[in-house]
C-alpha cells in the first residue's frame, strides 16, 4: 500500500512538473510573439516616418506628392551610381503640374545625393558630376495626366573609369593592413599622408573649364594630379570605405596671394566631433591643415549651405586634434 501511495505521489509530481514546463513554454511563446509584434510595429512606424520624410524632401513647396518617395529616390540614386545615360520617372496626377517639374527634378537629385554610409554615393557623386538636363511629356486619360520625366545627368567620369578607381582603392587600402584594432585616427593619418605624398595639384588644367576629369578621384589616382575637388572626393571615398565618417565641404580660401578662390576640402569625424582637413594644401605632408578646428582654419570660408543647420548636424571640435 505504501509503494502504491509513493507511486501516485511521484505521478502527481511529474504531472505538476509537466504542467509548469508547458506553462513556461506558453509564456515564452507569448513573449516572443509580443516582442515580434512590437518589433514589427516599430519597423512599420520607422518605414512610415522615413517615407513621410522622403516625401517632404521631394514634394516640398510643390503640388505633387508621392506615396512611394523612397522608391523614387532610390531609383534616381541607383541611376546616378550606375552612370545611367537617362533616368526615367513616371507618375500620375489629377491636375496640370508642369510648373512644378523643374523643382521636382532638383529635389529628387538633391535627395538622391544625400550622404549615406556607402562610400560610392553621396558626396562622391555630387562632386563628380556636372548637373543634368531634364525633359518631360504627358498623356491624358480622362481627368488623369500621366507624366514621364527624363533626367539626363552629366558625369565627369565613365563607368569604366569608376571601375578602375574601385580596383585601385581596394588595392591601396588592402596594402595598409587596417584591422579591427586600427584606430580611426591611424586610418585618417595613413590615408591623408598617402594622398599628400602621391597626388599633386593640377596646375596644367586648373583654369580649363572644359576639363572636368581634374576634379575626380580617377585623375588623382591614375594621373597623380587633380584640383581640390579631386583630392577631396578621393579622401571621402577612401575614408568612408575604411569606416571613418567624412564629408566634402566647399567655399572660398586664401590662395596665398591675398586672393579668395573657390575651394573644396574635407571634414572628418573623430571621437564624436568633426575636424577640417585640406590635403590639397598639405601636399608637402606638413600637416598644416590636418584635423583643424575652425579657429585654426581661418583662411577657409565655407559656403552658406555648410553653416547654420549644417553645423548642428556636423558639430566641429573647439580645438584642433593635434
Amino acid at each position: 500500500m505504501t509503494c502504491i501511495t509513493k507511486f501516485k505521489s511521484t505521478i502527481k509530481c511529474i504531472t505538476a512538473v509537466r504542467l509548469r514546463y508547458k506553462l513556461l513554454i506558453a509564456v515564452l511563446i507569448a513573449a516572443i510573439l509580443l516582442s515580434s509584434v512590437m518589433i514589427y510595429s516599430a519597423y512599420k512606424a520607422a518605414i512610415k516616418k522615413e517615407e513621410k520624410n522622403a516625401s517632404s524632401k521631394i514634394s516640398e513647396g510643390l503640388g505633387i506628392s508621392f506615396n512611394n518617395s523612397i522608391e523614387v529616390i532610390n531609383k534616381v540614386r541607383e541611376g546616378l551610381s550606375n552612370h545611367s545615360e537617362t533616368i526615367t520617372i513616371r507618375y500620375s496626377a489629377k491636375k496640370d503640374h508642369v510648373e512644378d517639374i523643374e523643382m521636382l527634378c532638383a529635389n529628387l537629385i538633391d535627395a538622391a545625393l544625400e550622404d549615406t554610409s556607402d562610400a560610392t554615393l553621396g558626396d562622391y557623386i555630387r562632386y563628380q558630376y556636372g548637373g543634368y538636363d531634364a525633359d518631360y511629356g504627358y498623356s491624358e486619360d480622362g481627368d488623369t495626366l500621366h507624366y514621364v520625366i527624363t533626367i539626363t545627368p552629366k558625369y565627369y567620369t565613365t563607368i569604366e573609369q569608376e571601375e578602375v578607381v574601385t580596383k585601385d582603392i581596394n588595392k591601396i587600402l588592402t596594402s595598409f593592413n587596417f584591422s579591427v584594432l586600427t584606430s580611426d585616427y591611424d586610418k585618417v593619418e595613413t590615408i591623408y599622408d598617402y594622398i599628400c605624398a602621391n597626388v599633386i595639384f593640377d596646375q596644367v588644367h586648373k583654369n580649363n573649364s572644359n576639363s572636368h576629369l581634374k576634379t575626380t578621384a580617377y585623375s588623382a589616382l591614375e594621373y597623380k594630379r587633380a584640383v581640390c575637388q579631386g583630392f577631396s572626393v578621393l579622401m571621402y571615398r577612401m575614408l568612408k570605405q575604411s569606416g571613418v565618417e567624412c564629408r566634402v565641404v566647399t567655399g572660398y580660401a586664401d590662395n596665398g596671394k591675398g586672393e579668395k578662390e573657390y575651394h573644396a576640402w574635407n571634414i572628418i569625424r573623430l571621437d564624436g566631433v568633426w575636424y577640417n582637413a585640406d590635403a590639397t594644401w598639405d601636399t608637402e605632408g606638413e600637416h598644416k591643415y590636418f584635423l583643424k578646428s575652425d579657429s585654426d582654419f581661418t583662411d577657409h570660408d565655407r559656403l552658406e549651405e555648410f553653416k547654420g543647420e549644417f553645423y548642428e548636424d556636423y558639430p566641429m571640435s573647439q580645438k584642433s586634434y593635434i
